[in-house]
């Protein structure tokens, strides 16, 4: 009881390198900022990476 939180706000953006549009791939670098008692809490819950994503056309 009372270990309530909120969760994450995301932060992304997208970015094409030149040799992707090709192949229809796309990079999304992202950070993860936590909201509410997550921030408080013993760990480290601020965390980060790269999405690739794939379309289709």
């Amino acid at each position: 009881m009372g270990n309530t939180y909120l969760g994450f706000i995301r932060l992304s953006g997208q970015y094409t390198p030149p040799i992707l549009p090709r192949r229809n791939l796309v990079l999304a670098p992202f950070v993860a900022i936590p909201v509410g008692r997550l921030r408080n809490g013993d760990y480290r819950w601020l965390h980060g990476g790269v999405s690739i994503r794939f379309y289709w056309r």
